[in-house]
């Protein structure tokens, strides 16, 4: 296979989580909406009603996604400043629970996060990582995202958490059909996923530049993503 088959089978792999975080996210859409009909603000119970779905995602996706969810922008909910209604997988998949309380030393601040500040930014899609998830699973991660807007109100995002290895040992199935070496790096040059011993994943690759090595560069449709042949 050459490097354009490869990359349409990587943006494929990719597209078909984002299609379930999109339905996520068209998920909180309806349960704002229909609050708003109703004239009466949006609460953390009428999140929890994304939970039938979040569960059938972690389902749909077993063995990749490590956890799916929405977080809510600060202040849309009648009842909390923050909240993210994020589920788990395992064998009983359990919510996440982190300290929404600024004033506490554990304090979750995930607008500050990439995979949050960039769609809000951008009103587009995210693919961030891969990093060390020290949150809740400490494996690395590369977390998928889209914006959630009603509007011009900006919502939140809905997202999934895709456990790096799996990912890897898909990708790679998919790089091994090259002839050459290859490496699939993301947007500031970190390996996702090489076919070379020498780079190992979440590694920092510098593409261009008089001591580079001379890879050739392909880039992923739709994603911030490039393949490095060569």
């Amino acid at each position: 296979m050459r490097a354009p088959g490869v990359l349409d089978e990587v943006a494929a792999l990719l597209d078909e989580v984002f299609r379930s975080v999109q339905v996520v996210g068209r998920r909180l859409l309806e349960v704002s909406d229909a609050t708003a009909r109703k004239d009466r603000p949006l609460r953390r119970a009428d999140v929890a009603g994304t939970r039938e779905l979040l569960l059938d995602v972690l389902d749909r996706h077993r063995g990749l996604v490590a956890g799916t969810g929405v977080i809510l922008a600060p202040g849309l909910l009648a009842d909390a400043p923050r909240w993210l209604e994020w589920w788990l997988a395992g064998v009983r998949p359990e919510a996440l629970r982190v300290s929404h309380d600024p004033d506490s030393p554990d304090f979750y601040d995930y607008t500050a996060a990439e995979w949050y500040r960039e769609p809000e930014r951008t009103g587009e899609r995210w693919v961030a990582g891969p990093y060390v998830d020290y949150l809740s699973t400490n494996e690395y991660m590369v977390t998928l995202t889209v914006p959630v807007r009603s509007g011009s109100t900006f919502l939140g995002v809905a997202g999934a958490d895709l456990l790096a290895g799996r990912l890897e040992d898909r990708l790679l199935a998919l790089l091994d059909e090259l002839a050459e070496p290859a490496l699939l790096v993301n947007a500031e040059g970190r390996v996702v996923a090489s076919t070379t011993s020498s780079w190992l994943t979440g590694s920092l690759v510098a593409v261009g530049g008089p001591a580079a090595h001379r890879w050739s560069v392909h880039h992923v449709d739709g994603f911030p993503w490039r393949l490095l042949t060569g």
